[in-house]
């Protein structure tokens, strides 16, 4: 086959082959490298194209189509795939194609109160831990996560002097390591952080034991590696969670209280109160999906039952959804984290299962859909559910905005 000499686009390529072309399996590439070492080619010879006899622009769509965790096993197949991999082409073919899979990153904690992250990908169901932050001083629980240019971004912590620090690390999936980007401009601990069109927003917190940071607010620029300041909240806020929904970034305090919640506007550069009822129904921890906002736990139930709430903004309240969840999934009532994965809603949570007198962790992926008996009220069915106990480390309770989901 000859090489194209002009520039091919992806549909042209797409429609120009036979769409049940497949990529080789692991079997048959590992083949083709015995072959190769029992030729005397070494491993990391340059060759001509990415695969023989077909155009790089077609090979690259070849590739794209290998699962997220093969490529482990296809960077070491040669050089040339291996700096496809590292480079962001191959991904943003993937994410052209709507071939991104979502993964699940779980930060926990272990018995002696060390960091630790956690992966998880759904497809194979497979858990794996994290290389540790290089020269990470923090304690577990009080730095804020976010996933940012397609990076997971840990920012500030508390020091061993119960000061806050400045420094921010993210971790590179394609290359698989930690690294340092530009440091906040105001150290913080236990802080919340918000992405917005591809913008890290961070806000709150304290910089020293007894002091807060104030009502301060700033914004990171990942093209750039500058923070900058954005407008300051009305009030100083001990923040409990807080969401990103329809570009803006919402932000609640803690305080039984005094209830108060803000909404940032990156377009107004505009601190706005919370709607009421959104604001005083937020008592656990939520996720958006789909353009609505989810909680969970059981601090909406009338009755005190586990339960998963929707936010309906024509009338200010939240809802609960219909679905048998509180004995088929006792993780709702470990004050669980919950995220958005794969079109579902994935909880993860630790805690103390009485019988057995022993802590345990657990992950739950729960669907929600229009009703069959009542089409304009949602509800909510269990999918998967996994005592989880055994393949990571934790010490209870999971530490706040402890799960994060990357598209790669």
């Amino acid at each position: 086959m000859r090489r194209s000499t002009r520039n091919i686009s992806l549909k042209e390529l797409m429609s120009s082959r036979q769409k049940g072309m497949k990529v080789q399996t692991r079997s048959a590439m590992a083949s083709e490298f015995g072959s190769r070492r029992r030729r005397g080619v070494k491993q990391d010879e340059p060759h001509q194209g990415l695969i023989p006899a077909l155009p790089d622009e077609l090979a690259r769509l070849c590739l794209a189509r290998v699962p997220r965790a093969q490529h482990a096993l296809l960077s070491a197949v040669c050089r040339s795939w291996r700096l496809l991999l590292q480079s962001r082409v191959l991904y943003d073919i993937r994410q052209e194609l709507s071939l991104a899979e979502e993964w699940l990153f779980l930060w926990t904690q272990d018995m002696s109160r060390a960091n630790v992250w956690h992966g998880y990908d759904p497809q194979s169901n497979r858990w794996f831990a994290l290389p540790a932050i290089p020269n990470e001083q923090r304690t577990a629980g009080n730095s804020a996560s976010a996933v940012v240019d397609g990076k997971l971004f840990v920012v500030g912590g508390q020091l061993d002097n119960g000061n806050a620090c400045s420094r921010v690390s993210y971790f590179d999936m394609q290359l698989y390591s930690w690294k340092s980007a530009a440091p906040l401009i105001i150290p913080r601990a236990k802080c919340m952080a918000g992405v917005i069109n591809n913008q890290l927003y961070v806000v709150g917190g304290f910089t020293e034991r007894d002091q807060d940071a104030g009502p301060t607010a700033e914004v990171y620029n990942p093209a750039k590696n500058e923070w900058r300041r954005i407008s300051s909240m009305k009030i100083s806020m001990e923040l409990y969670d807080s969401a990103v929904l329809d570009n803006k970034f919402y932000v609640v305090n803690s305080s039984s209280e005094n209830l108060v919640g803000l909404v940032y506007d990156p377009k107004q550069d505009e601190w706005v109160y919370m709607a009421h009822g959104l604001n005083t129904g937020w008592q656990s921890k939520t996720a958006a999906m789909n353009g609505k906002l989810y909680a969970v736990g059981d601090s909406h139930s009338l009755e005190g039952k586990n339960e998963i709430s929707v936010y309906n903004g024509k009338k200010d309240s939240w809802e609960t959804i219909k679905g048998v969840l509180e004995d088929s999934a006792p993780v709702l009532a470990w004050g669980p984290e919950l995220a958005s994965l794969g079109g579902k809603l994935c909880i993860v949570g630790t805690g103390l299962q009485p019988r057995i007198g022993a802590n345990r962790a657990a992950v739950a992926f729960v669907e929600v859909s229009n009703s069959k008996t009542e089409p304009a009220k949602l509800s909510a069915s269990l999918k998967f559910y996994e005592d989880i106990s055994g393949k990571i480390q934790f010490a209870d309770p999971l530490p706040r905005g402890a799960c994060q989901v990357l598209a790669l």
